[in-house]
């Protein structure tokens, strides 16, 4: 027995609903993404060049703290914003792979520093 197609709704409609409801979460996405990967190469760039506190702990704090963020940024927000558009087809197993390393690897630095 089958189902009439009226009542059935496809992956690919499902996935333009999807993407529909998702839209403004993904613009702001879009606009983290620009901005934080803009504002941690600022930081990274005054940190390495500045003078002022050349030996110091905060420095050191600051750039790794800008070079996760930075990651962040240029590799998992795309990733989100891949996901929310293709939500029942996400076929990038490279970049799926890639988000979930990034996460552990972001845990477990963050733990690090936290001790």
């Amino acid at each position: 027995m089958t189902l009439p197609n009226s009542d059935v709704e496809t992956t690919d409609e499902l996935n333009a609903r999807y993407a529909a409801a998702l839209l403004p979460l993904t613009v702001i996405f879009a606009i983290f993404t620009v901005v934080g990967v803009l504002g941690n190469a600022g930081v990274i760039v005054v940190f390495s060049l500045g003078r002022a506190s050349r030996n110091s702990t905060f420095r050191v704090f600051a750039i790794f703290l800008a070079i996760v963020d930075l990651m962040a940024c240029a590799f998992l927000l795309p990733s989100e914003i891949a996901k929310h558009r293709n939500f029942f087809h996400f076929e990038n197993l490279a970049l799926c792979q890639l988000k979930v390393i990034h996460i552990q690897i972001s845990l477990k630095t963050g733990k690090r520093m936290l001790k």
